[in-house]
């Protein structure tokens, strides 16, 4: 049997201005700071020749939105992204309304 799997790209893509970032930075053009290109999804997918179907989106930040977003500076004690969780009820503290004395 000869069974051909299909190979999904995943392409990273920002939460905020949506540019996507090229891993592979096979272009001529130097990257503005040298570590990142980050260039539109139709310009990413017309350049590599991606074609539909074949890739996913995942979800990050390109480092102008991160210092936008001031994301970047360490926050002790405050989790990003995550709500501050409540200390839970014993079950024994718990009252229940839906209870009928005497049955």
């Amino acid at each position: 049997m000869n069974e051909q799997r299909a190979v999904t790209t995943w392409i990273p893509i920002c939460c905020v201005c949506h540019q996507v970032r090229d891993d592979r930075q096979s272009h001529d053009c130097p990257t503005q700071n040298g570590f990142d290109a980050w260039m539109s999804l139709r310009s990413f997918l017309r350049h590599y020749r991606v074609t539909r179907g074949t890739y996913q989106l995942t979800h990050t930040y390109c480092l102008h939105c991160t210092e936008q977003l001031g994301l970047n500076q360490p926050q002790p004690g405050k989790r990003i992204g995550h709500p501050q969780s409540k200390p839970s009820r014993k079950r024994s503290d718990r009252v229940s309304s839906r209870r009928r004395p005497g049955i």
